[in-house]
């Protein structure tokens, strides 16, 4: 039985204090990482998509829709992953008049950060307005380790040290350039 976006569960037990982070799919996660490549996974990114769930409440912020997603974690042994983060169906509300991306943002949890690649346009210029550029971090839509950088940001806005990684049983060497 296929259950919907609404029907998963989460144990929020401790959820509530964590930032949320919202977390893209194509050109953050999956990339042109060769100069002249089709779309791969960056290196290590299972890795640190199971780091990142243990430490925040993640969010996925994309236009896959929810089965494929769900089947591409699946297929990539993500099922962890998957039963541990949450999907946001950011065009649930287009029939609102809304639309953007930065909607399900700006009307989410009050402590978030976002993973996206680069922004422009309304997007942009409403988080510009709304004082919270600051809490969007630039994912480059080419190369191996923009989302490994990506991530060290993030831990640098949220004071992960080396100390917090290991205690939810990760490495900093998991976010290196290898």
């Amino acid at each position: 039985m296929k259950r919907s976006p609404t029907s998963k569960r989460i144990d929020v037990t401790g959820l509530l204090k964590r930032p949320t982070v919202y977390i893209d799919i194509d050109d953050t996660i999956i990339a042109c990482v060769w100069d002249g490549s089709g779309f791969d996974l960056r290196p290590n990114v299972m890795t640190q998509l199971r780091v990142l769930k243990e430490l925040y409440n993640v969010r996925w912020l994309t236009c896959w829709p929810y089965e494929p997603l769900e089947q591409l974690f699946h297929s990539l042994y993500g099922q962890d992953i998957w039963r541990d983060t949450v999907y946001e169906d950011w065009r649930a509300s287009l029939h609102l008049g809304k639309g953007e991306k930065v909607d399900a943002v700006l009307e989410g949890p009050e402590d978030w950060y976002w993973l996206e690649d680069p922004l422009y346009g309304t997007d942009l210029i409403r988080l510009r307005e709304a004082g919270l550029e600051h809490r969007y971090i630039r994912v480059e839509p080419r190369g191996q380790w923009s989302f490994a950088d990506a991530c060290k940001k993030l831990f640098t806005l949220t004071n992960v040290d080396a100390e917090r990684l290991k205690a939810v049983g990760a490495k900093p060497e998991w976010f290196e350039h290898l």
